[in-house]
């Protein structure tokens, strides 16, 4: 049996990697397992196909896994030959040779051959990032299990910033076991990181106040050596919740029910209500297009980027 694992939830893809590993080599696989990385230079289908044709030197099984399958995506690509070995390979596997075929953080394109192949051949697996709902009662969940002793207000901090993603989520809470003691405010603010996006929701609330010094504080936080176009693209993310969040506020909806229809957490909703409380549709609508511009702008080389996006802030206020 061969396997393809694959979605956005790393964290689950390795922990049902190891699961199969340990499944099929016990608890300590030695030196039974090949890597091969599709992102290497060097990297040949053939070779590894010509490994999976060979006896295992150590035990009676080996397996080999492929990872960053990128030729399973729309952008990616693989050669007519490497997909007939492979076809030919995966119809008449060798007994004593396990595949996995990994793709973590990309959208597989179902209507490739090589795509259909490893999902009608291979035992496929699909991890799907966990919705914020399931996030929170994971992050509970942990925190119950590492016997966490947190003040009231330090237990709030620390669901505000738990991160969005289970690998992050479980080092962080990882990090706190080591902590001796009960964890006051103070200890979790220094310990656990603002998420990005409390402080591009700070930029969001002061652009829509036009509160010139607390964008340009909020703007030099999150600035940090990104480049200005990723901002572009995570201020605008935040604009769209919040114009939502305020479309289906005026509708009646409450700030839970928000959540669930835009597939949002719940602290991220908050956050867009309190910058909507500081401005309206129109304005959101207005900074989105001015985004949308400088945008353009900046991608055709009209102006420079960190300069044009400063100058749309300042703009922005007025």
């Amino acid at each position: 049996m061969n396997y393809f694992l694959y979605g956005e939830e790393t964290y689950l893809l390795v922990q049902r990697q190891q699961e199969i590993i340990r499944g099929i080599l016990g608890e300590d696989p030695d030196f039974s397992v090949l890597l091969y990385d599709c992102n290497q230079a060097d990297f040949s289908l053939r070779n590894l196909l010509d490994d999976a044709n060979t006896l295992p030197l150590f035990g009676e099984q080996k397996v080999i896994v492929l990872s960053n399958c990128s030729f399973v995506t729309a952008k990616g690509s693989i050669s007519d030959a490497d997909v007939a070995l492979l076809t030919q390979y995966l119809k008449q596997p060798y007994d004593q040779t396990v595949l996995i075929f990994t793709l973590e953080n990309g959208d597989i394109d179902r209507r490739k051959k090589v795509t259909k192949l490893l999902l009608d051949q291979c035992q496929s697996h699909s991890f799907e990032r966990l919705k914020p709902w399931q996030l929170q009662n994971t992050a509970a969940q942990l925190i119950k299990a590492a016997k966490l002793k947190l003040t009231p207000q330090a237990l709030q901090i620390l669901n505000e910033r738990l991160p969005g993603d289970l690998t992050t989520l479980h080092n962080e809470i990882e990090k706190l076991k080591n902590y001796p003691g009960e964890l006051d405010a103070n200890t979790i603010e220094v310990l656990i990181r603002k998420p990005l996006e409390e402080n591009a929701f700070a930029l969001v609330n002061a652009l829509s106040a036009k509160d010139l010094k607390a964008v340009l504080n909020s703007y030099n936080s999150l600035l940090n050596n990104r480049d200005p176009s990723q901002l572009i693209a995570l201020i605008a993310s935040q604009f769209r919740v919040v114009f939502e969040s305020l479309v289906l506020f005026e509708r009646g909806y409450h700030p839970e029910q928000i959540a669930s229809e835009l597939n949002q957490n719940s602290y991220r909703i908050q956050k867009a209500l309190e910058a909507g409380r500081n401005s309206s549709k129109e304005r959101v609508l207005e900074l989105l297009a001015a985004l949308s511009r400088f945008d353009t702008q900046s991608k055709a080389g009209l102006m420079p980027k960190q300069l044009g996006f400063e100058l749309f802030l300042i703009q922005a206020t007025r």
